[in-house]
């Protein structure tokens, strides 16, 4: 009989396919894109033809005309530095709670310098169209039971498989979604 950890793995090996499935063709755009903006902008077919021309190797010449754009939502974003808001938003609300929470919002994002996790975000969205931190909570301290919340970047946004059903922009209708994180053996 299978235990529930089992059950638990095999759902998540089946929506990691069909995630995988529905993501492929997006995946390969994103990849290129990522080469694109390093620099591969030649088709490798005629790059090796230019390389192996009868008459001598022609160059393959590239111009970044992409980092520009790049560098300008990521300075901008810098300038005008993304951040969550807290607003009451009825008349049965409390603007001093909304105040408090601001106050531990921003506490959580300074201690975990969720700044980088945003301009990490907001750079790859700049360049492949993706770009994702996640908020996770840990133990504040080895010695404590005490459990914290942290911005945490994602430097690789293939890692992320997001519900292929969403249809929002920013995903806020999404049911799932599969981070993948390379485990060290001990």
């Amino acid at each position: 009989m299978a235990s529930a950890d089992d059950k638990l793995l095999d759902e998540a090996r089946d929506v990691f396919a069909d995630i995988v499935d529905a993501e492929s063709a997006d995946r390969e755009r994103y990849k290129r894109a990522q080469e694109f903006a390093a620099g591969a902008q030649w088709d490798e077919a005629i790059r090796r033809a230019r390389e192996a021309d009868p008459f001598g190797a022609r160059p393959c010449l590239t111009f970044d005309k992409v980092g520009q754009y790049r560098k300008q939502i990521v300075n901008d974003a810098r300038q005008n530095k993304p951040s969550i808001k807290v607003h009451p938003v009825d008349s049965e609300s409390d603007p001093e709670t909304a105040k408090v929470r601001q106050g531990m919002i921003r506490y959580i994002e300074y201690n975990s310098n969720a700044s980088i996790a945003y301009d990490t975000a907001i750079g790859s969205a700049s360049e492949t169209g993706l770009g994702y931190f996640r908020i996770i909570t840990e133990y504040e301290r080895e010695d404590s039971f005490d459990v914290v919340p942290r911005f945490v970047r994602i430097r690789n946004p293939l890692t992320v498989h997001f519900d292929p059903d969403s249809i929002e922009g920013d995903g806020s209708d999404a049911r799932r979604a599969l981070v993948e994180e390379r485990l060290g053996v001990s």
